[in-house]
């Protein structure tokens, strides 16, 4: 497979960053016979994941069900604050977690819309090929639109992770959805964390080949 790496957007990222995100989807997408080519029942799975919920009811349960699991998940990393904080330190930083999950909350639909579309995607050679184009589109999102820091990505997808079995009671489909974030959220960890201003890489016309 080859992949777009030569997008303005993408220039931030070094060949070590590149390596990474190919050593990811070597581990959770090729298929475990051949190593090296995209599982084709992952694949028709995703597919028929996208499928599934572009139903409004499945998506508006799932989206409730991954709501309640991220408030929770939140107000639990709220509570493990050090020991002797006093109620008022505890309170004040309250505060953020309540709004960052009330913000996050109002665009989730949208980012599960994202998701579900780069997994259903994976099927077609030409959008495979924007791979990391669409992923930075969903890093830039829960960076800028969800204002997400670190943290909290993990902890949305994780909680993307666990609501999404609850709902779709199809084990092939929650295990296929579990390998696709299993190589997304890393990747969108990477592109947060590398420094956007850095200096423009100018090598014209790179691709990644797995």
């Amino acid at each position: 497979h080859q992949f777009e790496c030569s997008k303005r957007r993408l220039m931030f990222l070094s060949y070590a960053d590149w390596e990474m995100c190919a050593s990811l989807l070597l581990r959770h997408w090729t298929d475990p016979a051949s190593g090296h080519d995209i599982d084709q029942d992952l694949m028709l799975n995703l597919s028929q994941v996208r499928s599934f919920y572009t139903e409004a009811r499945p998506l508006t349960a799932l989206l409730t069900a991954v709501a309640h699991v991220f408030q929770q998940s939140l107000q639990h990393a709220h509570a493990a604050v050090p020991t002797g904080t006093s109620p008022q330190q505890r309170h004040s930083s309250a505060q953020p977690h309540r709004a960052n999950a009330s913000h996050a909350t109002a665009r989730l639909g949208k980012l599960l819309k994202m998701l579900l579309e780069l997994g259903g995607s994976l099927a077609s050679a030409k959008e495979l090929r924007e791979l990391f184009v669409h992923i930075a589109d969903i890093a830039e999102f829960m960076r800028i639109s969800m204002s997400l820091n670190e943290s909290e990505v993990v902890l949305l997808f994780e909680s993307i992770g666990v609501a999404f079995p609850q709902e779709a009671r199809n084990a092939s489909l929650a295990q296929a959805w579990q390998r696709f974030l299993a190589g997304v959220m890393p990747i969108v960890m990477c592109f947060m964390a590398v420094d956007r201003n850095a200096s423009p890489d100018t090598r014209p016309d790179r691709t990644l080949a797995i």
